[in-house]
C-alpha cells in the first residue's frame, strides 16, 4: 500500500471486524489481538509501537506479558474522533490506560505532550516529536473544508 512513495515496502495487515454497532468493537478486539499475538510470534519485535486507543491497548498489556518495550505514539486527542459520542467517555478512559502504561509517550505537539501528562503518562517518559505540520493553515477555522478540499 502507498499513499505518499510509490514502490515503497509498508504491508497494512487490516483484522476484519463486524460492521455493525457495538458488534464492530467486540470483533475488533478479538481480531485485533488475535493478529497481534501473531505479529509478535512470527517477528519478535524489539519494541511495539501503538497509534489507535483499543489495538494500541491491546499492544501493550500483550508487550508487557513479553517484557517488550511498549511506545504510545498520539497525533490528536484520539478519544474525541472516530467513536460514537456514547463510547467517548470509555474510549477516553482507554486512551488514558494507554497513556499511564506505556513506556514511552510520543506526541506531535508540546500541546498534545501536556494532554498525554493530564492523562497520565509521566512527564520523563513523554517526547515531542514534530510532525512539520503548519498549524495556521491547518487550524480550526471556518475554512478549513475549502482548505481540504484545495489540498486532497
Amino acid at each position: 500500500m502507498h499513499k505518499a512513495i510509490k514502490d515503497n515496502t509498508i504491508i497494512v495487515i487490516r483484522p476484519p471486524i463486524i460492521r455493525l454497532p457495538v458488534l464492530n468493537y467486540i470483533s475488533l478486539m478479538y481480531t485485533h489481538a488475535k493478529e497481534i499475538k501473531h505479529q509478535i510470534v512470527e517477528f519478535k519485535p524489539d519494541v511495539i509501537v501503538g497509534f489507535g486507543i483499543i489495538n494500541a491497548n491491546i499492544a501493550y498489556r500483550l508487550a508487557k506479558q513479553k517484557e517488550i518495550p511498549f511506545i504510545y505514539y498520539l497525533m490528536d486527542e484520539l478519544n474525541q474522533i472516530g467513536s460514537q459520542k456514547y463510547f467517548r467517555r470509555i474510549a477516553k478512559h482507554i486512551e488514558s490506560d494507554n497513556t499511564k502504561n506505556a513506556n514511552k509517550v510520543i506526541s506531535i505537539s508540546e500541546r498534545l505532550r501536556e494532554y498525554t501528562i493530564e492523562m497520565g503518562a509521566k512527564r520523563e517518559n513523554t517526547e515531542v516529536i514534530r510532525s512539520g505540520v503548519d498549524m495556521d493553515h491547518f487550524s480550526k477555522s471556518d475554512g478549513r473544508v475549502a482548505i481540504r478540499d484545495n489540498i486532497v
